[in-house]
């Protein structure tokens, strides 16, 4: 139970002007002590008094004014700025450096592509001229025997109706020669 000796966190946190979070995280960082106590409220933080007068004595030492030289200041804040500056700068010739490698790495690739594209194209003009030629040729060849059919079948055509002719020329003898053939030689 608590007594005398000891004040709960709400009352240290008004005795030091700070918020209970506050005099808990102190406890949590042990600048502070405090023992966890039986209460009608539950278990609780119980800090002794003679801890409460040790961390005002800190406290006011802490609170010591300083005079801050302003030249010395600016000294410091320069030289931070400028190595930050240097560092930055560093980093942006770097990537600079960087963008310029990969813009050269690119140009020189567009211009073997360009190459290749080059290549490709008089490939496929030959290619394309090869076949045109390669198909005219063709058709030539194809005109020419169809044209050789076509005088084949002009011969065959003449030759069959030669047959015909022929054919019908023996028959008309074969008849002149029964007629003039006396009837009495029919036997023979």
């Amino acid at each position: 139970m608590p007594n005398n000796d000891h004040l709960t966190l709400k009352e240290a946190a008004q005795h030091f002007g700070v918020s209970v979070q506050t005099i808990r995280r102190w406890i949590k960082d042990g600048k502070l002590e405090a023992e966890l106590q039986d209460s009608p409220y539950g278990r609780q933080y119980f800090i002794p008094a003679y801890q409460i007068k040790t961390a005002a004595e800190v406290q006011d030492v802490v609170k010591v004014d300083r005079t801050v030289d302003m030249a010395s200041l600016v000294r410091v804040m320069d030289q931070y700025l400028n190595e930050r500056d240097q560092s930055l700068l560093d980093v942006l010739q770097s990537v600079q450096s960087d963008i310029r490698e990969s813009i050269q790495r690119h140009e020189q690739r567009e211009e073997e592509l360009i190459k290749e594209i080059r290549v490709a194209r008089e490939e496929n003009k030959e290619l394309r001229d090869f076949i045109d030629n390669r198909l005219e040729e063709q058709e030539r060849k194809t005109e020419e025997r169809d044209a050789k059919l076509t005088d084949a079948l002009r011969l065959m055509e003449e030759i069959r109706s030669l047959q015909e002719q022929a054919s019908a020329l023996e028959s008309q003898q074969s008849k002149e020669e029964s007629k003039r053939r006396p009837w009495w030689r029919f036997g023979r």
